[in-house]
């Protein structure tokens, strides 16, 4: 919030860039330049660097939770990963995960601290520690039913899927292509290191939840720093000694050989860097040849949500309306009023929403809306039969202006006109 009212809402998206900025320096002091490499090779984890999600936050409270774990710092473990909790509910898993490799009351105590402040405020506004899953109400989600069958299938494709098949990942950007050798690299890591095991049975776990979850790749990056580090710790640890017992008996040789073995085994290091990040680095140039420089003043902004939003300029349009969108809940971010509508809440669609314009007026009224908004790629626009004036319209929205009831009234006790019943 404080970012926001400073800056706007360009500042809040600094504040994701910063959060990547902070993971990146980590994951670099924890697994060095290659661990670095891999997690930037990521489009997804450069993607929710720059955009208003919490999942940057979460992967980084999970790596510095981890980090911290891996340096016998049991108090800041435990900050981060309570922390990680206040973030979003997967955080828990990893705290939990976390209190099975340590268990150390020091590090249980300082989750709890850390978790309790937000888990106590969503408690005492909702009564719903894990709000709004557990107990029922209005906003509660439900999912649609998938078969055991199903479940497994997408979890033994998950790989491939999260690069190469998006489109079962609800289109989000791709990990890296080099994932599934990477995880190839941490199982065979895992069979003679203690650190890469954990991460490999971790990851293992985590999968196996992911299962049971709407079926989204930012779900799986806080993963990926952990996945990063435990390959790039141990990949080129091998080589040094395989380098040192072939090259044994030219030790007696000339020192420029020597350095000359050096140099060429750095080159290697750093083109496999390169080959790391390419894919990232090929994103933004992507992203920039198809969608141009950022905007940067109000008019260029403006234009550019005009060609991107396609419902953008019905939302302006309606001003400082208390608006109700059916089809954009997103574009409360642009809304100059108040936006409501969604698929569930006390304002979901299958409680207001009607088939024509005079029911549907009605309706709004009685929530004091003055406008209302049909994004036509996902609802139908309604049959007019009066209570509504279409003001807007496009071929990707339509804008209706709720217009005063015209039912008869008669006066009260108090000389007050009330509506007829």
């Amino acid at each position: 919030m404080p970012p926001f009212l400073v800056g706007g809402d360009v500042a809040t998206h600094l504040v994701s860039l910063a959060e990547l900025v902070i993971l990146s320096a980590l994951v670099y002091e924890w697994g060095g330049a290659l661990a670095t490499a891999l997690l930037l090779g990521s489009p997804i984890v450069l993607y929710f660097g720059t955009v208003l999600y919490v999942d940057t936050a979460l992967a980084l409270f999970v790596a510095a939770g981890f980090y911290c774990l891996d340096r016998e710092h049991d108090a800041l473990a435990g900050f981060f990963l309570g922390s990680a909790c206040s973030v979003k509910y997967l955080g828990g898993f990893f705290a939990a995960a976390a209190l099975v490799i340590r268990r150390r009351m020091k590090y249980a105590l300082w989750c709890l601290a850390a978790a309790l402040p937000t888990t106590l405020w969503i408690f005492a506004y909702t009564r719903d520690p894990l709000f709004p899953f557990v107990r029922d109400s209005l906003w509660r989600i439900h999912f649609a039913p998938v078969s055991l069958g199903a479940r497994i299938v997408r979890t033994l494709t998950l790989l491939w899927n999260v690069t190469f098949a998006r489109q079962h990942v609800n289109f989000q950007p791709p990990v890296t292509p080099l994932l599934i050798g990477i995880v190839i690299a941490l199982i065979a890591i895992a069979r003679r290191d203690l650190r890469a095991r954990i991460v490999a049975i971790l990851c293992a776990a985590y999968v196996i939840v992911f299962a049971f979850l709407p079926q989204d790749t930012r779900y799986l990056v806080p993963l990926l720093p952990l996945i990063c580090v435990a390959v790039a710790q141990r990949l080129w640890r091998p080589l040094p000694s395989a380098v040192a017992r072939r090259n044994a008996p030219l030790a007696g040789k000339a020192g420029g050989a020597a350095e000359g073995s050096g140099t060429h085994k750095g080159d290697g290091a750093s083109a496999i860097r390169w080959i790391a990040i390419a894919p990232g680095v090929f994103y933004i140039a992507y992203r920039l040849v198809v969608m141009g420089l950022p905007p940067v003043n109000d008019a260029q902004r403006d234009a550019e949500l005009r060609t991107r939003v396609p419902e953008y300029a019905a939302v302006v349009r309606a001003g400082d309306d208390r608006v109700y969108a059916c089809g954009g809940e997103q574009l409360k971010y642009y809304a100059r009023g108040s936006l409501i509508g969604d698929e569930n809440g006390p304002f979901a669609y299958g409680r207001i929403l009607a088939p024509d314009t005079a029911t549907l007026a009605e309706r709004l009224r009685a929530i004091g809306v003055q406008s209302f908004l049909v994004a036509k790629r996902a609802c139908k626009p309604p049959r007019p039969n009066g209570g509504m004036e279409l003001v807007y319209e496009d071929a990707s929205a339509q804008l209706w202006r709720v217009m005063a009831s015209t039912r008869p009234r008669a006066p009260d006790s108090s000389g007050t006109s009330q509506p007829l019943p």
